[in-house]
């Protein structure tokens, strides 16, 4: 690849994660909910799908500390959007479940991501899983350029 191209990978990569960093700010509105922020709307994913993980695995999956999952949880939990569940033989092991209202996010939540994958998957039609893969490996390498030089 020459210099030309690569540079405007460079830009592009950066163009995108630009436009990722200012949605996880942007209110995001689920139906008849509340808006909410992107980082409080993935809790509430993980903790639907994954009712077994605790605080530790969230935070490790979502890739923040344990104290903002702490965080979010409490404000999640005063929004009545989610109860803290502690495990029966540890107290140290702490669960979330949704509650009803949370639930209605989750779904709401769910919805908004087939539309966006069934909107995205039709753009990107007229390229192939070996496109795809090449794709994948250069934001990979781009990743790991970006961990070598310390720039996370």
């Amino acid at each position: 690849m020459n210099d030309q191209n690569c540079q405007m990978l460079v830009d592009q990569f950066y163009f995108v994660a630009g436009r990722m960093s200012k949605l996880r700010t942007s209110p995001i509105y689920i139906e008849d909910a509340e808006p909410m922020n992107l980082p409080a709307l993935h809790m509430i994913d993980m903790i639907g799908k994954h009712p077994d993980y605790k605080l530790t695995q969230i935070a490790e999956i979502l890739d923040v500390t344990k104290g903002a999952i702490s965080q979010m949880a409490h404000k999640l939990e005063q929004k009545g959007l989610i109860r803290k569940v502690e495990h029966m033989e540890n107290e140290k092991n702490i669960y979330f479940e949704l509650t009803e209202e949370g639930w209605k996010i989750y779904n709401g939540h769910e919805k908004l991501h087939e539309e966006m994958y069934a909107k995205l998957k039709k753009m990107l039609s007229p390229y192939n899983d070996t496109d795809a893969e090449k794709v994948k490996q250069i934001l990979q390498i781009m990743n790991d350029c970006l961990i070598v030089y310390g720039h996370l």
